[in-house]
């Protein structure tokens, strides 16, 4: 899928704010709590990254000049209240990092364009372009100070639950294991082919792919992904204990898979890449590889699990319509929500890099009763609040949403 223009089809959406669903959220979080309050991270249509309350009126903080909003500058929040996004006012390579009430600029040793916070959200990773490639760099907030994490094209990565190390897909063909205190990688796996981003599970396991036949082999310019596919007949999706050395296969998959963990439960995508994007049928599978559970044969773009791991948000495509539509899994039945056209950014930023987002950011609230998502619309493009037992609120313009952590 890629961005469509104003000849396509166009779904008239009703721009309604449901003062009940919106209430039943509000009434979730702990009262008289400011941290507690439902926030989400938006970037306006002028280029401003703001935070907002569910009802659309601005937060304290933090508000970003307005810039070129075709650029990236990837809002990203970290634990604690923390944000993160490029500051493109700047001449030289900068972020701009909101901690404690206050908006820092911080100067980085290459353009970023994605970040991810460690789970204690004193460190935070970014890549960019550098002179050999994906560059990675870790900053910490206490010494003001990067580690170079060397460069890879490909570079797909995730936090260890502990924080101490980031599990990397790099190349297109191996996992390693980075300290995040050096820089140091170490070779964990090889073969490892057909996928994007590995995960770490709670227990410090490791998710990824095994090439078994054929090849896949994935590329990553700046903000293109560009899939080069030979035949591969029978990719095994893997949980790997590195301490031990053992591996389970959980299943067999195609050329090229997405998948993301929760709980003992994976979903994942399998089939062939469509452009930049993946899509196909989502489908679950047990730590214990018992067995697949197939959730939908639609065409899936997207996917990510609830904070509690109860339930299974994914976005599917109508190709005839150009529209997507978000559905909830519960686990039992799958609801559907109004269909819509994202916004441009979200269709050439994110989508085509969505498992790798789902490590870093989340559209679901902190209690799994709503998510948010942008759209585009006749007259421009919205934000929208979904709340699962209600209808959707459409409270301010924006290109993007995610929900603050």
């Amino acid at each position: 899928m890629s961005p469509k223009t104003g000849q396509d089809s166009v779904v008239e959406m009703k721009s309604r704010i449901v003062a009940a669903g919106l209430g039943l959220l509000v009434a979730a979080c702990s009262p008289g709590s400011p941290e507690a309050e439902p926030r989400i991270a938006i970037l306006t249509s002028e280029g401003v990254v703001q935070v907002i309350d569910i009802t659309g009126a601005a937060s304290e903080a933090p508000v970003s000049a307005a810039v070129d909003a075709r650029l990236p500058i990837q809002p990203t929040p970290g634990p604690g209240g923390r944000l993160i996004w490029v500051d493109q006012a700047a001449a030289t390579p900068t972020v701009a990092l909101f901690s404690d009430g206050a908006t820092i600029s911080v100067g980085t040793p290459f353009p970023p364009f994605y970040f991810s916070w460690s789970p204690d959200g004193n460190k935070v990773a970014m890549l960019g372009n550098g002179t050999d490639g994906v560059t990675g760099a870790i900053y910490e907030l206490a010494t003001e100070q990067f580690v170079d994490l060397g460069s890879a094209t490909p570079f797909f990565f995730d936090w260890a639950p502990d924080g101490s190390s980031l599990i990397a897909h790099l190349e297109g063909v191996e996992t390693h294991v980075i300290d995040v205190a050096t820089g140091q990688r170490s070779l964990a796996l090889s073969d490892s082919q057909g996928f994007a981003a590995p995960q770490y599970l709670p227990d410090g396991r490791v998710i990824t792919v095994r090439a078994t036949t054929g090849s896949t082999a994935a590329v990553m310019l700046g903000h293109r992904f560009d899939v080069q596919l030979a035949q591969a007949e029978a990719n095994e999706l893997i949980v790997t204990d590195l301490d031990e050395g053992t591996t389970r296969v959980l299943t067999r998959v195609s050329e090229r898979t997405a998948f993301a963990a929760a709980g003992d439960r994976v979903a994942f995508v399998t089939g062939a890449a469509d452009g930049a994007l993946l899509l196909g049928g989502l489908e679950l599978v047990d730590l214990e590889g018992s067995g697949r559970t197939p959730i939908t044969e639609d065409e899936v773009l997207s996917f990510e699990w609830s904070p509690d791991g109860s339930s299974l948000l994914y976005f599917t495509l109508d190709r005839e319509n150009a529209t997507v539509t978000p559905n909830v899994w519960d686990g039992s039945t799958s609801t559907s929500y109004e269909a819509h056209r994202p916004t441009e950014l979200v269709a050439s930023q994110y989508l085509p890099f969505a498992d790798q987002y789902a490590r870093s950011q989340t559209g679901w609230s902190a209690d799994g009763s709503a998510f948010t998502y942008a759209e585009r619309t006749e007259d421009g493009s919205m934000i929208v609040i979904q709340v699962l037992d209600g209808d959707a609120a459409r409270p301010v313009a924006g290109l993007m949403s995610v929900w603050m952590r």
